[in-house]
């Protein structure tokens, strides 16, 4: 607990901790998963829910577009597998704003921005019947990643279609 009470300290005050906080792409949303799974952990729960209730606005609605494209990681040469991999840090994040009563999974923007909506435009591309991915993709994305988000979307979301996708990428 020590240990980590110092790191919480270090990310929370440090120079290279305050800017990862700031960036606005994966590196921001696992950050923020770190800092509320550890704060959780040594019993921070105050922490957990400032960090919960501020990722609607700058994680999701700064991240996520109206379309459910993620412009931060399509930019990038492993742009599906970045954005796979964000989601995979906000569901991170979703999880434990749920012992604090914080429920980014299903907060949506003004304008329809949502963790939901993510997965749903990465959804036209995944799967048995997906479309040609029209990003940079320079290796394939991780399926167990693809399987672990889809799986989890699929019992939070209760949707038979990302159910389908799991189950392609669990082959």
């Amino acid at each position: 607990k020590k240990w980590l009470s110092a790191y919480l300290d270090w990310l929370l005050t440090s120079k290279l901790g305050k800017e990862e906080g700031a960036t606005l792409n994966n590196h921001a949303s696992g950050y923020d998963a770190q800092v509320t799974e550890i704060a959780w952990f040594l019993g921070n729960k105050d922490l957990v829910k400032k960090i919960s209730e501020e990722a609607k606005a700058k994680r999701i609605t700064t991240q996520i577009e109206p379309d459910g494209s993620q412009p931060h990681e399509l930019k990038r040469t492993k742009s599906l597998g970045y954005c796979a991999l964000n989601l995979a840090f906000l569901f991170d994040l979703a999880e434990t704003a749920e012992k604090v009563d914080v429920d980014l999974w299903h907060y949506q923007s003004k304008d329809g921005r949502s963790l939901e909506k993510a997965l749903e435009y990465l959804a036209l591309y995944l799967g048995p019947k997906a479309r040609k991915w029209p990003y940079k993709q320079i290796s394939r994305p991780s399926r167990s990643r693809l399987a672990s988000l889809y799986r989890k979307a699929a019992t939070v979301y209760r949707s038979d279609e990302f159910k389908k996708i799991a189950s392609h990428y669990e082959r």
